[in-house]
């Protein structure tokens, strides 16, 4: 009786091939895990971004007519789109000056140099809020307002501040 010993040929080849199998689908999904992370990282970069478009736009008033369109000074690889629209309602029951002046206001959030900016697939983010905008009353109130506190700037330009410690 001849025993053997190690492995035959073919068992070294089919032994091969499944290691080489295991390898190649492994590097697929390291490239491929790559490029989700990218993507991930580049909606997040482009949500901060959208968010922080909003708030500028918001604590402007959101006072602009059309949309407005335009590039990050701390990063010009992005560019920014703000659509504003009044929403409009059919509903007779609802026509109060609350609800005509209710808009909705789309940040969108893309990659400079993509061709066309005005697809659905060019924006990487698109962030949407409603907003108030103000009554003329309100506006009036408001410049009323500003008016008082820059007349009484000028009374707490003379007002020093106390430096003594309270007993």
């Amino acid at each position: 009786m001849n025993a053997r010993h190690g492995f035959s040929l073919m068992e070294l080849i089919i032994a091969t091939a499944v290691l080489a199998g295991s390898g190649a689908a492994l590097f697929a999904l390291v490239g491929q895990a790559s490029r989700f992370a990218r993507i991930a990282e580049e909606r997040t970069v482009a949500l901060q971004f959208a968010e922080s478009t909003m708030d500028e736009f918001l604590a402007g008033g959101c006072n602009s007519d059309g949309n407005l369109e335009g590039t990050f000074e701390a990063d010009p690889r992005w560019s920014y789109v703000i659509e504003e629209s009044a929403i409009t309602t059919d509903n007779a029951s609802m026509t109060s000056p609350e609800q005509s002046r209710l808009k909705r206001i789309v940040v969108s959030i893309m990659r400079v140099g993509v061709q066309d900016m005005q697809s659905e697939d060019a924006a990487i983010v698109r962030l949407v809020r409603w907003a108030m905008t103000p009554s003329e009353s309100e506006l009036i109130d408001e410049m009323s307002a500003d008016s008082e506190v820059s007349s009484l700037g000028s009374d707490r330009a003379t007002v020093s501040p106390m430096t003594e410690a309270l007993p």
